[in-house]
């Protein structure tokens, strides 16, 4: 250890004022750095709350986003059911109806084959009323209409 100039015991040197101020300046410079490491951290931590805040409020416009996001979806998939449920609900007369139509095309078709079949033998009477004709031909106009008909609906199938 050094002593102290003037000490006049040669002891330790924990009084003299050259000791003290140099140990004065020693925690004094100390002191500046801890209090500029203190203002460098709480710099940074208030950057780290501003961040901190921004990300927050990123999060909350992603999360208000991605609900209406979520519900459109539901909404377009509710509106998706609907319309498939609707078209069902169009479809379904029109397949029917087609059938009806090619089952009472068919009956018309084999009975007026059979008309002609017996009109080539010469079974059929040969005295046909004007009534009867008159239904004949109303007959053939609701099967030709019923074949345009048959075809449309084939069409739009």
């Amino acid at each position: 250890m050094a002593s102290c100039p003037h000490s006049m015991d040669g002891s330790a040197d924990c009084f003299c004022p050259a000791t003290v101020l140099m140990r004065l300046q020693i925690c004094l410079t100390a002191r500046k750095r801890l209090q500029e490491r203190i203002s460098s951290l709480e710099d940074n931590l208030n950057h780290k709350k501003s961040l901190l805040e921004s990300h927050k409020f990123d999060a909350r416009t992603y999360d208000d986003a991605l609900k209406k996001c979520i519900e459109d979806r539901a909404a377009l998939a509710a509106k998706c059911a609907r319309m498939e449920n609707d078209m069902m609900k169009l479809t379904m007369p029109c397949e029917e109806l087609a059938k009806t139509e090619a089952s009472t095309f068919a009956n018309e078709s084999k009975r007026l084959r059979h008309v002609k079949l017996e009109k080539k033998l010469g079974q059929t009477d040969g005295s046909m009323s004007t009534e009867q004709l008159k239904n004949s031909n109303k007959e053939k106009e609701m099967i030709a209409s019923a074949s345009i008909q048959l075809d449309n609906l084939r069409e739009n199938l």
